[in-house]
């Protein structure tokens, strides 16, 4: 969140997601611990792979629980997951789907927020002017489209529920739940 603009665009993909959560939320790469003022900390885990966002998460939100990233695979019992703009970092998607799809709850839903691929030339220009943050994608590659998430998605047996475009067009959503038993088509 070095950017000029970087707080604000938080404030957009929070409200973009907001109206998902429901229940028990895991938010996955929580940073400073964003979505604290809207999920009750009785409710709330935050996982970040920094270790001083993490320290800042839990100095800003003491009720709150947050955790390394490499706790995920001890923890469940999730209604919502919430990953916000970070899926661009991780190079197995299917993988990510799968880990989370084992830890919802019957009815969980996975929300996904991510620059689309053709964002990041823009984001890469802005971040050299100092508009955007500084953490770019390393390759336009890394940032999947509809077609690659609903792929994951379905090898990881989940099923596209709600896509949709904000920030200008240059962000996604998209909204995974799991498969009736039997279904391995998408949405």
């Amino acid at each position: 969140m070095n950017g000029l603009l970087s707080p604000l665009l938080a404030r957009m993909r929070i409200g973009t997601v907001r109206p998902f959560l429901r229940g028990r939320v895991l938010d996955y790469g929580c940073g400073r611990g964003r979505l604290c003022a809207l999920v009750p900390a009785e409710r709330f885990i935050g996982l970040d792979a920094d270790p001083a966002a993490l320290a800042e998460a839990r100095q800003l939100h003491p009720g709150h629980a947050f955790q390394a990233v490499e706790t995920l695979g001890e923890i469940s019992g999730f209604d919502t997951i919430i990953a916000m703009a970070v899926i661009g970092y991780i190079p197995d998607l299917e993988g990510l789907f799968t880990t989370f799809a084992e830890r919802l709850n019957h009815g969980g839903r996975i929300v996904v927020t991510s620059p689309t691929p053709q964002a990041n030339a823009l984001h890469r220009i802005g971040a050299r002017l100092g508009v955007f943050g500084s953490d770019t994608y390393e390759r336009a590659a890394a940032l999947p489209d509809r077609s690659r998430m609903e792929q994951a998605a379905q090898g990881a047996g989940l099923r596209l529920t709600h896509y949709g475009h904000f920030m200008l067009g240059l962000n996604q959503i998209a909204v995974f739940e799991t498969q009736a038993p039997g279904r391995k088509d998408a949405a």
